[in-house]
């Protein structure tokens, strides 16, 4: 098996040297694409030296030396790849020894497969990070924790039922890529997401027995990852709505397009209803205010799009949503809005379901 390692480069001459040769301890590497995105800092230099060094490194821009962003680098590697599988690795990331070990044996035991994902696993530049991380409870090895048939990968990815896979983790039939017709450049974050959702709907993927990481991501300063929520719903509703703009060209099932309009409506829901008319807002006037919204919320979206309500994932949602507002706004009128902590009962939203 004959693998091209796309490496998007930005800021990362620090780390780039160990991605690439990570990389190039694999027996499958027969390229490493850097893909130089118009760095401030010595990145580029760095580059010309590894391909210089390395006949296997080739070094490629965006016009004019431009910045134009992961999705466009991932894209350039793309077409300019040469072998039939393709890999993807972070330049601040690294690669471990049995990166391709497993995911060799899976794509010659069934052709019919078009990727592999496996674990990453992360690492700290200090200690202060690691213990941020951990009051987070982020998890320090990125997988999906059970085997996922092809055919419902698509949904646990949607609704995050049991994790999600890294980018440094996956490999795949270029002919896969094609299909799926590339990293969306228009978003500024979740360009991955995007990715694998459209993969998990076009091929099949399949994951590796063994958890043990086959990547590392590096956590330090100044990358995306300290200083992005993964709770940023603006962000997360831009993925979906740019998704299902995607799959109005595909000729999908209608319970496709529900599960991912309910997403894309939800995210929207989350941000109308985060609204705070001012910091001088009383509690009790915010909290009717709250508990309202959302009903405004619904009723304007069904005016506007009357098909909604026939969405069963959407109406069940609405449903428990204002169930759950009217209980805790009960609760606050009966107590004589005295008390500091309203209910907090969960209630099984359509994600929550096998």
């Amino acid at each position: 098996m004959l693998v091209s390692v796309i490496i998007p480069v930005y800021n990362a001459a620090s780390y780039i040297e160990e991605a690439v040769r990570s990389a190039l301890m694999q027996p499958e590497t027969i390229e490493i694409i850097l893909v130089e995105d118009g760095s401030p800092d010595e990145s580029l230099n760095k580059c010309i030296e590894l391909n210089n060094r390395y006949k296997n490194v080739q070094l490629f821009r965006h016009a004019n030396g431009s910045n134009r962003g992961a999705s466009a680098s991932r894209n350039l590697g793309i077409r300019v790849a040469k072998a039939p599988y393709i890999a993807f690795l972070d330049a601040d990331d690294f690669y471990l020894d049995n990166r391709f070990t497993e995911t060799i044996k899976i794509f010659k035991n069934n052709k019919e497969i078009d990727g592999v994902y496996g674990a990453t696993g992360t690492t700290f530049t200090d200690k202060q990070l690691a213990a941020n991380w951990q009051c987070a409870k982020k998890p320090r090895v990125t997988y999906i924790s059970k085997p996922i048939l092809p055919d419902k990968l698509f949904h646990t990815l949607l609704f995050g039922a049991n994790g999600a896979f890294h980018t440094n983790a996956i490999t795949v039939k270029k002919s896969l890529l094609k299909k799926t017709e590339a990293f969306n450049e228009n978003l500024s974050l979740h360009q991955d997401t995007d990715m694998w959702l459209k993969m998990a709907l076009m091929g099949k993927l399949v994951k590796t027995q063994n958890d043990a990481p086959i990547a590392v991501r590096r956590v330090h300063y100044d990358n995306r990852i300290t200083k992005i929520s993964n709770m940023d719903f603006s962000t997360r509703f831009k993925l979906f709505k740019a998704f299902h703009e995607w799959t109005k060209t595909k000729k999908l099932p209608h319970t496709i397009i529900e599960q991912i309009e309910y997403k894309m409506w939800k995210n929207e829901l989350f941000l109308f209803d985060a609204w705070t008319i001012s910091k001088k807002t009383s509690k009790t006037k915010s909290l009717l205010f709250r508990s309202l919204n959302p009903g405004f919320f619904f009723l304007k979206r069904v005016i506007n799009q009357p098909d909604l309500i026939i969405n069963k994932f959407i109406f069940k949602f609405m449903i428990d949503y204002l169930i759950t507002k009217t209980s805790k706004l009960k609760w606050y009128t009966l107590s004589g809005h005295l008390a500091k902590t309203p209910p907090n009962k969960k209630r099984g939203f359509p994600e929550h379901q096998a």
